[in-house]
C-alpha cells in the first residue's frame, strides 16, 4: 500500500498500478524494456534491488496478497 497509496486493490488493478509506477518512474531497463530497475520504494515490495523480468512481477505481488 505504500508503494501505490491505496489500501486495497484486486491483483489485476495491483499489476495495472505497479505498471503505471514503473513506466511514470522509468524504471524499465532502457537496453531491455522486459527488465525493471527497482527503486527504493519497489525494492521494498521486490525484497531487492536486483533487477528483474517482468515476468516475475506477477509471483512477486501475490506475496503480498491474500489467496
Amino acid at each position: 500500500s505504500a508503494l501505490l497509496e491505496e489500501k486495497e486493490l484486486s491483483r489485476a488493478e495491483a499489476t495495472k498500478k505497479i505498471w503505471q509506477y514503473i513506466k511514470a518512474h522509468k524504471l524499465q531497463d532502457p537496453d531491455n524494456k522486459r527488465r525493471i530497475v527497482p527503486d527504493e520504494k519497489m525494492e521494498k515490495v521486490f525484497g531487492s534491488k536486483e533487477p528483474i523480468d517482468m515476468m516475475q512481477i506477477s509471483r512477486i505481488l501475490s506475496n503480498h496478497m491474500g489467496n
